[in-house]
């Protein structure tokens, strides 16, 4: 996520990925997320939701693509770097 978001942040664009639960289906916690963070080195690019504000969409990570101007632009549950890529290519390209 990092390297994509190195790539594309000239552009305005931000990736954040929401981290609401564990595996075990329980509310994330502060340390959870801090591995998660570590693990896959995503630094400020992910925050976390241990009150489930974003219940709606399961307990999995939420990973959003916001566009220059602040709008939401993609919502994924358990998304692939291919995906997100190709999201990022569609916006871009203004498809």
């Amino acid at each position: 996520m990092n390297e994509l978001q190195e790539a594309f942040g000239d552009s305005g664009l931000r990736i954040l990925v929401v981290i609401s639960g564990m595996p075990s289906g329980a509310p994330a916690t502060t340390a959870y997320c801090q591995s998660v963070r570590d693990k896959y080195q995503l630094g400020g690019l992910a925050v976390c939701d241990p009150e489930d504000r974003l219940l709606e969409y399961g307990k999995n990570a939420l990973t959003l693509l916001i566009d220059v101007h602040g709008h939401i632009v993609y919502k994924g549950v358990g998304t692939t770097i291919e995906t997100l890529v190709a999201k990022i290519g569609k916006v871009l390209g203004g498809s």
